[in-house]
């Protein structure tokens, strides 16, 4: 994503890139003052930004002034984010900094309006957790680089066509830190994902499942194994009890890449509405997934190929599984590793096959081998439930 540098020694200017089309579209608004010695929880400013002042005065302050209430989003984004986003810049400009959270291992900030309430999460890509922050080669996960972690955010909410799961509205943004590294005034730029702040009455963890409605489990247990999302535990689906909702957010350690698609577990897999079959609404939905769009969306956010795999792999099985008549939990049994194992998940197992077979994943011949070792999954999961009936 190029942008312009503008040279400045008090504003700061995010570059935000937010729409559902594989095209990326851009918008750029300089709205932060920050002081980092005074405000000791945002260590994110102190870790990724050099400490070294610029060489040389910055210069053209006044074009700055001008351009830094410039913004520009695309129409697929929804006015809430779009609002989100001013309210945070008006409240930035006005010296409210960023709170980090300590709360998963993203690294994740809090961003308030002038009113104090929360609008905005930021996670940047330079975060994480202590020695992490530094180390580019650092994973999380498996097949999951922590560097990495704020372009699944979008990814998620850029999946999740018609927000169906209900993933936020999330965008990536470029911030840009006046303070300067390269000697030259220039000012140091990090990337990392915003996403609207959504007030919930509490994460799954806090309860039981058994207020949560049928239909929201489904949608986000589909959006999980199109992702192979690698922490989709109790504590990243947010509750909402006046409208009954399920929320899921968290989704950096989605989309690992492939072959380590192993380390996988679904909280949803011990509720009880994991195990009720699909209704026509999702069958309909699932029928009319494209992975080959949705490739063409992760490409654009340029995740490697070994990504868009994982996802052309996941969105094979919840296609041919729920037509066969498989539920979630039955699918989630064939992607998840088995519950305190350090085994391979069966999907991993076949998948390794088939590479194994073909030498790579990009040939027909692979994915003609994948097909196969699924539907012969499927086939095992529909005997053992026959069995089962018949004990």
């Amino acid at each position: 994503m190029a942008t312009e540098l503008v040279r400045s020694t008090s504003l700061t200017q995010l570059t935000i890139c937010l729409d559902h089309e594989p095209k990326l579209r851009r918008c750029t608004l300089s709205v932060l003052q920050i002081t980092v010695t005074v405000h000791e929880p945002v260590v994110w400013f102190k870790d990724c930004v050099s400490s070294r002042r610029p060489s040389r005065p910055c210069k053209n302050e006044d074009t700055v002034q001008e351009e830094r209430l410039s913004v520009l989003f695309p129409l697929s984004v929804p006015p809430t984010l779009s609002l989100a986003v001013s309210a945070a810049n008006e409240a930035l400009l006005a010296g409210k900094m960023p709170e980090m959270s300590f709360e998963g291992v993203s690294g994740a900030y809090f961003l308030r309006d002038t009113g104090n309430q929360i609008v905005g999460v930021l996670k940047p890509n330079c975060s994480g957790r202590v020695e992490d922050r530094v180390d580019k080669s650092t994973t999380w996960r498996k097949g999951v680089p922590a560097e990495a972690g704020y372009l699944r955010e979008c990814c998620a909410f850029m999946l999740d066509h018609g927000g169906f799961a209900g993933v936020p509205p999330t965008g990536i943004v470029e911030m840009v830190h006046p303070g300067g590294s390269d000697g030259f005034g220039r000012p140091t730029r990090i990337k990392g994902s915003f996403q609207l702040f959504i007030d919930s009455t509490c994460s799954t963890e806090d309860m039981g499942p058994a207020k949560f409605p049928t239909r929201g489990v489904h949608h986000i247990g589909m959006l999980d194994l199109r992702l192979l999302n690698a922490d989709r535990h109790s504590g990243n689906i947010l509750w909402k009890e006046d409208t009954k909702q399920l929320i899921p957010i968290d989704h950096a350690l989605s989309l690992p890449e492939f072959p380590e698609i192993g380390d996988i577990w679904f909280c949803w897999m011990s509720w009880s509405q994991a195990k009720i079959p699909f209704d026509a609404e999702s069958l309909r939905y699932i029928e009319e997934l494209n992975a080959d769009q949705d490739a063409a969306i992760l490409r654009s956010l340029q995740l490697p190929e070994s990504a868009v795999t994982t996802m052309k792999i996941g969105t094979l099985l919840l296609k041919k599984g729920a037509s066969m008549g498989l539920t979630l939990y039955e699918l989630g049994t064939i992607a998840a590793c088995p519950a305190a194992d350090d085994s391979v998940s069966d999907l991993q197992r076949v998948s390794i096959n088939a590479i194994d077979a073909t030498n790579s994943a990009e040939s027909p011949e692979f994915w003609t081998d994948i097909e196969q070792e699924i539907d012969a999954l499927i086939m095992q999961r529909l005997k053992n439930r026959t069995a089962k009936n018949i004990l």
